[in-house]
C-alpha cells in the first residue's frame, strides 16, 4: 500500500456531500494528523492481514460480539451470553441459504431471537455482497433493501423506503435499557422522502467504487446513509453494515462500535449532518486501530469476549459505585447555577479493565453538562496519566497491580470554525485534571490538579504545566468544588 496524502483524502470525497476543510492553519494541521493516522493504520494492517479472516470471521464469539454491540447501539437485543446462545443454535442448523434464516424468524415469538438472528444473517449477507466486488459486481439498490429486510425481519415496512417525513427516530428503542436517558428523538428528517431514491442511488454508486482510503469511505457511506434516513427502522444497523461492506471488500477487519461508545458516535454523526466528516472519520480510525492492535496477537478475540461476559469483580463494582455517586452529586450541585447533566453511562467491565491496562481506544463518555446559554462540558472516562500514577503510588492500586480509570473534563468550543466541538482533555482550562477513587474499603476521592505556573518560552511554544496530587478528600467536597469551576473557566468563543 502506498502512503496516503491529503490529496488522496480529498479525491476520496469527490461527488459526496462532505469536504475536508484545510483553508485555515488549524484545519490543515488536523487534516495532516488524520493522514498520518490513516497511514499508521494501513501499516499496522499489513502486519496482521494474514490473521484477519481465521480469527475474526470464523468464531461464534466474534459473531455474537459484533451482533450484540450493533443491537445495543439501537437499545435493542439481549445480553452477550444470550446472543451467543442464539447464534450457536443457528450455526448448528448450517443453512445453505440465508433465506432459511429469514423464514425461520417468521414463526418466532421471541423478539430477542428475531433481533439476533436477523442482524447476524444481515452480517453474513454483507460479507457475500462484499465478496461480489472481486467479480466487479456493483452494489445495488436491491442489495441495500435486502440488508434492511434482514435487519428488521418482523417489520411490515422492511426493505421499503419511507413514504413520509414524519418519522419518530426513537419509536423502537427499549426504554428500559440502561443506556436510555430520555433524550427527545422525535425530530424531522432532513431529506424529503421524495428525494430518497436519488440519494440512495448516489450512495450505491459510491460504495461500488474502488476506494483509496477504506476507513474514510466507510465513514462517508455511513454518514450519507444516516443523514438521508431512507427506511422507517433499521437505519443505524444498515449504515454500519454499509461501512463493513466497504471495509471487508478491501480485506480490512469489520467495524465494531461498542455500545459504550454510543454517545461519542452519535455526536460525530451530528457533526456529519452539517457536512463535517472529520470527527466520524477520526472515530472510525480509532475503532479500527483498536481492533488491529489486538489482531496483532493470535489470542485477539477471546480475551475481549471473556471480559465482556465475565462476572463483575469487586474493584469494578466499588469504583463504579463511587463514580456514580460523584456524577449524581455533581449534577445536584450544577443545577443550582443553571446547568443540566445528562448521565450517559457508566463503564462496562470490559471498558474498565481495558482502561486499567491503559488502552487509549477504551476511553468513553460518562456524562455531559450543558447550560442554556450554550456552554457545555463533557465528562469523560480515560486511563490514568503518568502524572497521576507517579503521585498516587500505592494509594489507589486496585489489586496491587492496576491503576483505576480517571474522570476528566472538556469544555465546549464555541468558535464557529472549531475543528471539534469540545477541547482535547489536555487543553482544558479546568484546573482539576483527573479524579479517581479507591476501590478499597476506604472512600477518599483523589484529585490531580494542574497549577497555574506556565513555562512558556515563546508566543507559539507549547504551554507546559506542573501537576499536584491533593490530599484525599470526600466525594461530596470534590463534587461541590468541580461544580463551582464550570462557571469560572474560559470557554473558547463564548461571549459573556
Amino acid at each position: 500500500m502506498r502512503q496516503l496524502t491529503s490529496r488522496d483524502l480529498h479525491d476520496s470525497l469527490r461527488g459526496t456531500p462532505y469536504l475536508l476543510d484545510d483553508s485555515s492553519e488549524d484545519s490543515a494541521k488536523q487534516l495532516e494528523i488524520l493522514v498520518k493516522e490513516a497511514d499508521r493504520i494501513q501499516d499496522l494492517f499489513k502486519e496482521v492481514k494474514d490473521n484477519l479472516r481465521p480469527i475474526v470471521r470464523k468464531t461464534p464469539e466474534f459473531l455474537a460480539y459484533q451482533t450484540f454491540h450493533s443491537n445495543k447501539l439501537e437499545l435493542q437485543g439481549p445480553d452477550l451470553s444470550r446472543t451467543l446462545e442464539i447464534i450457536r443454535g443457528v450455526e448448528q442448523e448450517d443453512p445453505d441459504d440465508l433465506r432459511v434464516l429469514l423464514s425461520s424468524l417468521a414463526v418466532s415469538n421471541d423478539s430477542h431471537i428475531v433481533e439476533v438472528v436477523g442482524l447476524h444473517s444481515a452480517h453474513l449477507l454483507a460479507e457475500r455482497i462484499a465478496s461480489g466486488f472481486a467479480t466487479n459486481l456493483p452494489f445495488t439498490m436491491a442489495d441495500l433493501r435486502q440488508l434492511n429486510v434482514f435487519c428488521i425481519p418482523d417489520r411490515h415496512e422492511r426493505g421499503e423506503f419511507r413514504h413520509s417525513d414524519a418519522v419518530n427516530l426513537g419509536q423502537f428503542f427499549d426504554t428500559d435499557d440502561p443506556l436510555w436517558f430520555s433524550k427527545p428523538l422525535d425530530r424531522p428528517v432532513e431529506v424529503s422522502w421524495t428525494d430518497v431514491p436519488l440519494h440512495m442511488q448516489q450512495v450505491c454508486d459510491y460504495i461500488s467504487k474502488k476506494q483509496i482510503c477504506p476507513p474514510l469511505a466507510a465513514a462517508v457511506a455511513h454518514a450519507w446513509f444516516t443523514h438521508v434516513h431512507p427506511f422507517v427502522d433499521g437505519n443505524g444497523r444498515v449504515a454500519r453494515l454499509l461501512a463493513n461492506v466497504l471495509l471487508i471488500r478491501n480485506d480490512w477487519p469489520p467495524l465494531i462500535i461498542r455500545h459504550e461508545e454510543r454517545q461519542e458516535y452519535l455526536d460525530a454523526l451530528e457533526e456529519s449532518d452539517i457536512g463535517r466528516i472529520q470527527p466520524l472519520f477520526g472515530l472510525f480510525m480509532n475503532y479500527i486501530g483498536f481492533a488491529l492492535e489486538y489482531l496483532s496477537r493470535q489470542d485477539y478475540f477471546l480475551p475481549i469476549y471473556q471480559l465482556e461476559n465475565r462476572e463483575l469483580e469487586n474493584r469494578f463494582k466499588q469504583w463504579n459505585s463511587r463514580a456514580t455517586r460523584f456524577i449524581d452529586l455533581l449534577s445536584t450541585e450544577l443545577k443550582k447555577s443553571g446547568w443540566h447533566v445528562d448521565r450517559i453511562q457508566m463503564p462496562s467491565a470490559t471498558t474498565f479493565q481495558l482502561l486499567e491496562d491503559a488502552v487509549p481506544g477504551a476511553a468513553s463518555l460518562l456524562a455531559r453538562a450543558r447550560h442554556s446559554d450554550g456552554r457545555g462540558v463533557r465528562i469523560g472516562l480515560g486511563y490514568m496519566s503518568n502524572h497521576m500514577r507517579s503521585r498516587c503510588k500505592n494509594d489507589v492500586l486496585m489489586d496491587g497491580i492496576h491503576y483505576p480509570p480517571t474522570i476528566y473534563f472538556q469544555e465546549r468550543n464555541l468558535y464557529p470554525n472549531a475543528i471539534y466541538p469540545y477541547l482535547h482533555r489536555n487543553d482544558s482550562t479546568i484546573p482539576i485534571r483527573e479524579i479517581t477513587f479507591s476501590a478499597l474499603e476506604k472512600e477518599p476521592c483523589y484529585v490531580l490538579t494542574r497549577t497555574d505556573n506556565r513555562l512558556q518560552i515563546g508566543p507559539r511554544s507549547p504551554v507546559k504545566f506542573s501537576f499536584n496530587l491533593e490530599p484525599p478528600s470526600s466525594i461530596d467536597t470534590v463534587a461541590r468544588r468541580v461544580a463551582g469551576l464550570f462557571d469560572s473557566v474560559n470557554y473558547p468563543g463564548f461571549i459573556r
